[in-house]
């Protein structure tokens, strides 16, 4: 966001700017980030939440499936 603001970015409202930039997060990574929001620059939170959004599952992996509830054991499964 800031290398799109340029040479704006440093009359721009920082508090602003924070806020865009934590509206445009993953719910996830807001929820994690929720209290220490407003106690961190926009950078180190940038840093925070690409470390945080680092030890997500990719989707599509299947990486997720112990969020999931258990599905219905198969007969193949079940040893039957």
């Amino acid at each position: 966001m800031k290398k799109l603001l340029g040479e704006k970015y440093t009359s721009f409202d920082k508090e602003l700017f924070l806020q865009l930039f934590y509206q445009r997060l993953p719910p996830d990574t807001q929820r994690c980030l929720f209290t220490v929001k407003n106690k961190l620059s926009v950078d180190e939170l940038a840093t925070l939440a690409d470390e945080f959004m680092a030890t997500l599952p990719q989707e599509g992996t299947g990486s997720a499936r112990h969020h999931d509830a258990p599905g219905p054991i198969t007969t193949a499964e079940a040893g039957e």
